[in-house]
């Protein structure tokens, strides 16, 4: 197998092009998943391939500016240091387990004799686990740093995973007394959120009413999916009075939001650097011990 990645690190200054980058990939699914692996997030784009698999042309068209590992053990050690949360912008961050897990998942339903990727997956979990090394993803942060102003009413635009991890950690004691989800498909948002303890307001963006928000509220944006009317829509949110706080947490924030709302956050603004940059700080003891302990273990024993 061959890795081909593009990442934060090695192009640390075009952080939105790069998630724009990813975005397209999905969209575009290049690569046929039955033969690869794909890890694409808004702070990376990793393929895992078997390149006789696939013409060399479409390499090189593809990948013309990613950095490319050929050593096997390489790259079972860069797949495991992105499951533990060491290569994420937030270290330990917990949304990048996940989305290794989905990618490794989908790539063992085809190749189910290939159990040393799941291996890798499961001592990355174990290690964690070990280390108490998971931390709040970029949402989350945003969430826990607005919360804690006046607004009593948040809305939720998206029924992702993004926002159904920060729905999740809703505490109604002490939160939001309402909580509102504007989505494009209400039947299906109720069926993602059926476990959710937490009373939601599910409404269709066609039957949001902005005249009854007559309370200050939030807002927390997560998703790529947005039309003109729904972009219009949040903008006229955004614009009021009210509206107190903004989260973009969509890989392609809406930009005009950004020149319209009282405070602001996406995931590239200086606010939430400084959220992240004490996450970091808050994580460095224990990414050290785990640091020693990974040096500490048989080399590549991780793959076992």
């Amino acid at each position: 197998m061959i890795c081909y990645f593009i990442d934060h690190l090695s192009d640390s200054k075009n952080e939105h092009g790069l998630a724009e980058l990813s975005l397209s990939h999905k969209i575009q699914r290049a690569l046929d998943d039955k033969n690869s692996m794909s890890l694409l997030t808004c702070h990376r784009i990793e393929y895992y391939i078997n390149e006789d698999d696939i013409e060399s042309k479409t390499l090189e068209n593809l990948f013309r500016n990613f950095k490319k590992i050929s050593d096997q053990t390489e790259i079972y050690l860069r797949l495991f240091n992105i499951a533990l949360g060491l290569e994420s912008q937030i270290i330990g961050e917990n949304s990048i387990y996940k989305q290794a897990s989905q990618c490794i998942q989908a790539y063992l339903y085809n190749h189910p004799q290939e159990k040393i990727w799941m291996n890798i997956l499961l001592n990355a979990k174990k290690t964690r686990d070990k280390f108490q090394f998971w931390s709040k993803n970029h949402g989350q942060l945003i969430y826990d740093h607005i919360k804690k102003g006046k607004a009593k009413t948040i809305i939720f635009f998206g029924a992702g995973l993004l926002n159904q991890s920060i729905i999740d950690s809703i505490n109604l004691e002490t939160d939001y007394k309402k909580v509102i989800l504007v989505t494009k498909d209400s039947g299906k948002a109720k069926k993602h959120l059926a476990s959710s303890e937490v009373p939601i307001d599910i409404i269709e963006i066609a039957k949001l009413n902005k005249n009854q928000l007559t309370e200050p509220y939030d807002m927390v944006i997560a998703t790529d999916r947005l039309n003109d009317v729904t972009k219009n829509t949040i903008a006229d949110l955004c614009a009021m009075r009210e509206c107190l706080n903004v989260a973009d947490i969509s890989s392609s924030p809406v930009s005009e939001v950004e020149k319209i709302a009282q405070n602001y956050f996406s995931m590239y603004s200086k606010n939430t650097r400084k959220l992240v940059k004490e996450s970091n700080l808050q994580i460095e003891a224990k990414k050290n011990e785990l640091l020693n302990y990974l040096n500490s273990k048989h080399k590549n024993w991780y793959i076992y």
